[in-house]
């Protein structure tokens, strides 16, 4: 009389889960080969549910490492008073003037 082997349903999740998370190909070989043959079918549909929840999982947490796009929301506060009637330091046209008499006096000229 022939016995059939019985697996859980936790037991079959499982090792569809360690499928998944075995490197290379031997490895998932030999999990699988330890599956009952008639519970094939399963596991297989069983593994592609857990390699679409996983994928599912890494894109969630590459959408929160990604840095948030903030821009079209941002409201820039306005500049307290004492900076909009701060003084300038210099002219522009002062410091141009300034950056000319330097070049001058590297050229050597005394225009």
């Amino acid at each position: 009389m022939l016995h059939a082997v019985v697996m859980k349903a936790t037991d079959l999740i499982s090792l569809a889960v360690k499928i998944c998370r075995a490197k290379d190909k031997a490895r998932r070989n030999e999990l699988a080969n330890t599956c009952p043959h008639h519970l094939r079918n399963l596991l297989r549909s069983t593994v592609s549910m857990v390699r679409t929840s996983q994928q599912r999982k890494e894109a969630m947490n590459r959408n929160k490492k990604r840095p948030a796009d903030y821009h079209h929301t941002y409201k820039f506060a306005p500049l307290p008073e004492s900076l909009k009637t701060k003084p300038k330091t210099v002219l522009p046209s002062v410091a141009l003037q300034h950056c000319q008499d330097l070049k001058n006096a590297l050229r050597g000229s005394n225009v």
